[in-house]
């Protein structure tokens, strides 16, 4: 197992459109991370992705996914101050593998 989370909070989804295939959404959720293993090819392709661990604001820029999601990002910075008690938006080490 590459992760396990606690407390999953769901922020809301986005419908994906692609000429070649019926539509889909993907869910947006926020949890708190409590083990991260080693990383391993995803079943589907083999590929094995880069993790990032960084401060909140910069994951936002990472994901790139614009103001469409403004409303999710807001509920997850709010989640992580209100209820887990995260400092978001405080300086903090980035972290890749």
């Amino acid at each position: 197992m590459q992760v396990t989370i606690t407390d999953p909070v769901h922020l809301g989804y986005q419908t994906v459109h692609h000429p070649d295939r019926e539509p889909y959404a993907q869910l947006r959720m926020a949890a708190r991370l409590n083990v991260l293993g080693e990383r391993e090819p995803v079943p589907d392709n083999g590929r094995i992705h880069v993790r990032r661990l960084c401060p909140f604001p910069e994951a936002v820029e990472l994901l790139g996914w614009g103001p469409s999601v403004d409303g999710q990002v807001k509920c997850a910075a709010t989640t992580a101050v209100e209820r887990w008690g995260l400092p978001v938006g405080a300086p903090a080490e980035t972290y890749t593998d």
